[in-house]
């Protein structure tokens, strides 16, 4: 059995019945937002730090000499004893 269509039929110039636009351009945006955050967690995943935490890939960097506690300790030691005077 076939079944009527009410009104005229669609031709190919006639344009997207209303509200498809709203939707395609909402999925281009979904998407677009989609591929930003994938491309974001593969980066920090995989980028140039080479891990998820960026921690522990390169080695420990020596702290500067007024921050380094070892260094101060000698000033202080240095400081206390008594001159050499030849």
């Amino acid at each position: 059995m076939r079944q009527r269509t009410t009104g005229r039929q669609r031709s190919r110039t006639d344009p997207l019945p209303s509200g498809t636009t709203e939707v395609t351009t909402m999925v281009y945006i979904l998407a677009a937002i989609g591929a930003v955050t994938l491309v974001v967690l593969l980066w920090q995943g995989f980028g140039p730090t080479g891990g998820i935490s960026g921690k522990g890939t390169e080695p420990p960097e020596r702290p500067a000499p007024d921050d380094d506690p070892d260094f101060l300790r000698r000033i202080s030691e240095q400081q206390r004893k008594p001159r050499d005077e030849n």
